[in-house]
């Protein structure tokens, strides 16, 4: 580790500590937390989506076919609830911070 990635390290700790003395830091940094969780999770499932979708056109007897696609409903429904999961947990984090 370089001497620029500690004092980054740091500063981000630094700026952390600093937001999460008052309410609307809290509640910016829970935000801007649960944001990246919500792209980093679509962006994921995205491209797990792309696979399966691929897979249904590479199918070449019925078995592989429903096999695509029941894996193409799994990704869509597992996708689906922790993407909602994530979003109903950020906001109950920021009532909390807020109460």
């Amino acid at each position: 580790m370089r001497l620029w990635h500690l004092l980054t390290a740091i500063f981000v700790v630094a700026l952390v500590l600093v937001l999460m003395r008052d309410p609307v830091g809290r509640v910016s940094m829970v935000v801007f937390v649960m944001g990246l969780g919500e792209t980093a999770l679509g962006t994921a499932a995205l491209l797990i989506l792309f696979q399966t979708i691929a897979a249904i056109g590479h199918a070449n007897r019925p078995g592989q076919y429903f096999e695509a696609v029941t894996a193409t409903i799994a990704v869509l429904a597992i996708a689906s609830l922790v993407m909602n999961g994530l979003f109903w947990l950020g906001l109950h984090l920021i009532q909390v911070s807020v109460e």
